[in-house]
């Protein structure tokens, strides 16, 4: 007996570290990042214009969301973009902690997602690490609150403003794909 399918899923890899050249990370695992920043830079609030230093260095490579959700799908997309020299993901495991960030969105009660063997295998080969951020579909996010994805900024400035655009898309047929 299959679950109900999961309403909708976002996923990123994150590489993050103390002290790291983001340019470093992008040329071992050969693929641009949607976002990154280095520890010690001024973070600043759209919103509230306040500021705050960095704690420490980030490297994220996002999938296209999904509805409905398809995490098998993101984690190949991610991976058919990066090395796949098992080498260069041991040499990064080793300074950097690296996982898949993941948030996965409910429309409605007991819904589930799952990930094939070999979407594990090919994950524990490379270190990652996997987070789950799990969204009850009664309670809602405020533009506030910090976003599933992890990227550091609020929910109103990343994942709202990307499942609008999906929905939009899906409405209009109009691919664009927003970062955090």
């Amino acid at each position: 007996m299959k679950m109900p399918a999961l309403n909708q899923s976002v996923a990123a890899l994150r590489v993050h570290g103390d002290f790291f050249c983001p340019q470093y990370i992008t040329h071992m695992l050969g693929c641009e990042p949607t976002y990154t920043h280095s520890k010690g830079e001024t973070g600043r609030s759209k919103a509230s214009g306040s500021t705050w230093i960095r704690r420490h260095s980030i490297w994220t490579l996002s999938a296209e969301d999904r509805k409905p959700a398809d995490l098998d799908a993101q984690v190949t997309e991610l991976l058919g973009k990066l090395t796949q020299d098992l080498s260069v993901w041991e040499a990064l495991h080793k300074e950097h902690e690296i996982f898949l960030s993941v948030g996965l969105f409910m429309e409605k009660g007991n819904e589930g997602v799952s990930l094939s063997p070999v979407i594990l295998l090919a994950l524990g080969q490379r270190g990652i690490m996997i987070e789950f951020d799990i969204y009850d579909p009664d309670k809602e996010l405020l533009d506030d609150d910090p976003c599933p994805c992890a990227s550091g900024l609020t929910y109103g400035k990343c994942c709202k403003v990307r499942l609008e655009k999906a929905d939009a898309k899906n409405d209009t047929g109009v691919t664009e794909t927003v970062a955090p």
